[in-house]
This record gives C-alpha cells, sequence and structure tokens, in this order.
C-alpha cells in the first residue's frame, strides 16, 4: 500500500471512532435520561398486569418496614416506591416499583434488587423448582429515574406497559 491509502485508512479510522464514542455518549445520555411521568400513573399501568396475584392473594402491598427488611432500602427517600411481596414463604412473586430523587439513588437500588433475587434463589434452592424457575426470568428494568422489578405471572406485560409509560 502506498502512503496516501494509508493515510486516508488513518483518517477514516479516526472518523469512526469518533462516530463510536459519539454514540456511546448519546447512548448513555438517553437511558439516564428522567422520566416526567408522575409515580401514581407509572403505579396505575404497571400494578394491573399483577392485579390477579393481589386478587387471589399470591401477594400483598408492603408497608416502609416491610420494604426496609426485604430491600434495605428507605421509602421516605425515593419520589416513590411500591412493593407487593408474597404473602406465604413458598411464593416467589413480587413486584418493587421504585421512583428516585435523585440519579445517585439508582445504583442502590439496583443493588437492592440483585441482592433480593439472589436472596429468593438461595431460599428456593433445590425445592421449588417453581420459584426458582419464576426468580431465574425475573423482569429487572432500570430507566433513568425508575426501576421496576417483577417476578412471576404479568412480569412481562409489567415491563411493557413501564417501558411504554417511561
Amino acid at each position: 500500500m502506498n502512503a496516501n491509502v494509508k493515510l486516508k485508512l488513518a483518517q477514516w479510522g479516526r472518523w469512526l471512532l469518533v462516530l463510536i464514542m459519539a454514540g456511546s455518549i448519546l447512548i448513555s445520555c438517553m437511558g439516564s435520561r428522567q422520566s416526567s411521568t408522575a409515580f401514581a400513573d407509572m403505579q396505575a399501568g404497571v400494578v394491573p398486569c399483577v392485579q390477579k396475584n393481589i386478587t387471589d392473594g399470591l401477594l400483598k402491598e408492603a408497608d416502609a418496614q416491610m420494604i426496609r427488611r426485604l430491600y434495605g432500602l428507605d421509602g421516605s427517600q425515593f419520589d416513590g416506591i411500591l412493593l407487593y411481596y408474597p404473602t406465604s414463604n413458598m411464593g416467589a412473586e413480587e413486584l418493587l416499583l421504585v421512583k428516585t430523587k435523585e440519579p445517585g439513588q439508582m445504583a442502590q437500588v439496583e443493588q437492592a434488587i440483585a441482592a433480593r433475587n439472589a436472596q429468593q434463589l438461595s431460599n428456593f434452592d433445590g425445592y421449588g423448582a417453581d420459584q426458582t424457575a419464576m426468580l431465574e426470568n425475573a423482569v429487572t428494568a432500570i430507566r433513568g429515574n425508575y426501576a421496576l422489578y417483577a417476578v412471576g405471572a404479568g412480569a412481562e406485560g409489567a415491563e411493557k406497559v413501564f417501558q411504554d409509560l417511561y
């Protein structure tokens, strides 16, 4: 190859690198965009996806103390937090919806979700095949200032509504 061809290839390579970096920055910024959707609206959209589990008595709404016990999160520190958890120790169905006040809080929420899922998998290891399968297929969606964690029937529907309302 002559020097001109090498120079042109190097220039094209630099431009390609700049485009890749710009695309990465754009994607990163879009993912951390803060949603203007009110927590009440997000809740009204997501909860009906698991309503059958609530109606059938598989899930009940948690108070602040239970949210702290299961996730280690202080509900007063967030713009909104909602947890439906199993009524029985043999249940794995669950729904957590969180709206953060500040971007730095999302790492804490993600860690809490991962820890809860790992704990539940450990709890059912060896004897709760159905529960383990549900937990392995759990939906975790993090977008900007919202987080969703859903396990069981209705989880995929909840994620779709979550993405649409975000």
